[in-house]
């Protein structure tokens, strides 16, 4: 009786967490490359944040439209850059190689004047930073290295392969008519699921799709939610609570394959949080 008494009266007891293990390397130095804005800041003048978040969604679209399409033939801008409003906001980050020529940081901000041949100008177009690369002037790259981009999509892959993707008919959002990506057999990504099957098609709502043929080859397409808590569609939050989404609780085997992905994708994570 005393020990029954005691188990139910017993508390337990929870670690108290350690401090989080430090940053890669890789990391840190990306965190001191944005805290010291080696990347040029650019303004934009007559531009707002608070102006642009006061628009409505489709306002001025044909005038937008317009815009656009007068600016298909202009340079692009291939460098680096941090385009901020008129007072100092965040619009755009546009994170890849950069001359150190252009490495200029001042306290005053810099205006861009956009306009059909200001990245040559400023010496900031393909031309120009392909020329740069071929003179063999010295570049800086402030985009994600290409070890950890390939690391997240080999993690994706085992992830979908092991837990599947979610195609409901129910969805609207995701319920989509294509349900394959495609390659053309250019030497591209291979898909050795097709290529070791003999089954060519298959049939789904009176639709045939076709895995592959002579010119193209193709990958399955879906979603997968791993968001550890929000509102389930259609109740209030504030009555029903929150939940982690389905693909997180599937199981012990997916648990497993949800860890491991998060493991291989922490550090551009990390990345992402620290660049944008």
């Amino acid at each position: 009786m005393v020990r029954k008494r005691q188990a139910k009266n017993a508390r337990t007891r929870l670690p108290n967490p350690g401090p989080p293990p430090p940053p890669p390397v890789q990391v840190l130095e990306c965190l001191d490359k944005v805290k010291l804005n080696n990347t040029p800041v650019y303004h934009l003048k007559g531009v707002t944040l608070s102006g642009l978040q006061a628009c409505p969604k489709n306002r001025n679209k044909l005038k937008a439209q317009l815009q656009i399409d007068e600016m298909q033939d202009w340079e692009s801008d291939g460098a680096s850059g941090l385009f901020d409003d008129e007072e100092g906001n965040p619009l755009v980050a546009y994170f890849t190689c950069r001359r150190v020529t252009h490495n200029l940081v001042t306290r005053h901000p810099t205006y861009y004047k956009p306009g059909p041949h200001m990245p040559l100008a400023m010496g900031q177009s393909s031309a120009c930073l392909d020329k740069a690369e071929i003179d063999d002037e010295k570049m800086y790259f402030d985009g994600i290295g290409s070890t950890i981009l390939d690391r997240m999509l080999v993690a994706t892959q085992l992830l979908v392969h092991h837990i599947g993707m979610n195609k409901s008919e129910r969805d609207g959002r995701h319920n989509q008519a294509n349900m394959l990506c495609r390659y053309m057999l250019d030497g591209g990504p291979p898909c050795s699921i097709v290529a070791a099957s003999d089954k060519k098609s298959f049939i789904l709502n009176y639709v045939e799709y076709v895995y592959h043929d002579g010119t193209f080859t193709s990958e399955k397409t879906g979603v997968v939610h791993l968001v550890h808590t929000w509102p389930e569609q259609g109740c209030n939050p504030e009555k029903h609570s929150i939940h982690p989404s389905s693909n997180m609780v599937s199981g012990c085997r997916t648990i497993q394959i949800i860890d491991q992905y998060f493991r291989e994708t922490e550090e551009l994570a990390m990345l992402l949080a620290a660049m944008f």
